[in-house]
């Protein structure tokens, strides 16, 4: 409940109240509470109004610098007359799904949440981490993990998987079988032993996906011992900075994004 205070004057004002909605609802209300002091209070002309995402832009003359101050993906419409720079530095999309992810889910009964993380307070190491909030365990094989990739554009991408290394990762399974489905059939499979150091990526697969074959990645164990599912990570092949002309960039939450100018500024 979002419950902001409005100091009132004697005058008519107009007054505004920003807030952001964190969840999708169909009892939502706005809510007037008067009575601190003594008098009246008249309201007129009350309105909701959806604003923009906060993202900042700033022209120079051989370029345009953008910021995301959002913790959303935002679309952002661009005048002609501007280009990403040429290089390799950066993927053109690159993120992560993990298993608190919408896009996350797993069949079987067996699934339980864990946390493996030594934490930032130790001096010394070793020290593990699993990645965002917790991870997910399946002891046996009975379930599977599935991740969809939902990406971004057509095109070349590499696959890779994390887990953390903590000192009973001796007992986890060798077999983790980790398959790129796409139109409903095995494109990709890798079998990584789960045993081995994780706390880095690990490749899954270097492989051509489209967004209409509605591409995901299985994981199931196939061998003995605890089976881990935590995050992915997807890059493209494609990137960042190909010297392209744009019209419309994607950026990420809090993302920044530098463009070169084609066409001069006017003069002012």
């Amino acid at each position: 409940m979002l419950t902001p205070r409005v100091r009132l004057t004697t005058e008519w004002a107009d007054y505004a109240v920003s807030f952001e909605a964190n969840e999708t609802v169909s009892d939502s209300r706005i809510q007037f509470f008067l009575g601190a002091r003594t008098g009246q209070v008249w309201l007129a002309d009350i309105s909701l109004t959806e604003i923009p995402p906060n993202v900042w832009t700033r022209d120079f003359t051989h370029g345009k610098v953008l910021l995301n101050g959002t913790n959303a993906e935002v679309t952002i419409d661009l005048p002609p007359g501007l280009r990403r720079f040429a290089g390799d530095q950066a993927p053109r999309w690159q993120y992560q799904i993990d298993d608190d992810s919408p896009a996350f889910t797993t069949t079987g009964s067996g699934w339980k949440n864990a946390s493996f993380d030594t934490g930032q307070w130790k001096s010394r190491g070793p020290f593990y981490h699993h990645w965002g909030a917790g991870c997910r365990t399946l002891e046996g094989r009975d379930g599977e993990a599935r991740w969809d990739l939902g990406n971004r554009e057509d095109g070349q991408y590499q696959i890779q998987a994390w887990w953390a290394s903590p000192a009973e990762q001796t007992q986890w399974t060798r077999e983790a079988v980790y398959e790129v489905v796409a139109e409903g059939r095995v494109i990709a499979t890798t079998i990584l032993d789960q045993t081995k150091p994780g706390d880095r990526w690990c490749t899954i697969a270097d492989i051509e996906l489209t967004g209409a074959s509605k591409p995901f990645v299985r994981l199931r164990n196939n061998g003995t011992g605890r089976l881990v599912a935590d995050a992915l990570t997807i890059s493209s092949t494609a990137r960042l900075n190909d010297g392209s002309p744009v019209s419309q960039v994607t950026m990420g939450p809090f993302d920044g994004l530098l463009l070169q100018r084609i066409t001069p500024l006017p003069e002012p």
